[in-house]
């Protein structure tokens, strides 16, 4: 969603019914970001083994900036109201950092997929994620890339 002046936003619609005969509430802004630091995407994801009720997604941001670089960062957020609001965990850090050379094949862009349990290692979790070496508005290469996040490490360990 825009907010009319360029900026993106995150909004959310509910329902308690599908399809023929769904009645939908009006869509309300659940997160957004600032002026150059555009909300690009939401992937929310509800993991039980952390704390019930807690909701945590990746919200992808596009720097816009006049002179800007136009990389997609990702972050971890947070809700505790089912989606209706988020919060950012780490404002303007990247959960997965962008690669270290200036066209690694993460350099430019990291757009995260929601967490799976590793089948092979109840203790971790997997994560798919799609990097890309150069500015969101411009050709680039794209590549998809699978990591790991240990459920027990304390922040900032992963």
């Amino acid at each position: 969603a825009s907010d009319g002046f360029g900026m993106r936003r995150s909004a959310r619609s509910t329902s308690k019914a599908f399809g023929a005969g769904a009645n939908w509430s009006r869509a309300e802004t659940c997160l957004h970001g600032s002026a150059g630091d555009e909300c690009y995407t939401l992937t929310p994801f509800r993991d039980t083994h952390w704390r019930p009720g807690l909701y945590l997604g990746f919200a992808s941001f596009l720097n816009t900036t006049v002179g800007g670089t136009f990389h997609v960062r990702n972050e971890l957020v947070s809700s505790g109201d089912f989606g209706a609001s988020w919060t950012r965990l780490a404002p303007q850090q990247a959960f997965i950092p962008f690669g270290s050379a200036a066209k690694a094949f993460d350099s430019h862009g990291v757009y995260a997929s929601h967490p799976v349990t590793d089948p092979d290692n109840a203790d971790c979790l997997r994560l798919y994620y799609r990097g890309s070496n150069g500015p969101h508005v411009r050709l680039r290469a794209a590549s998809s890339v699978r990591c790991r996040l240990l459920t027990g490490a304390a922040a900032g360990q992963w």
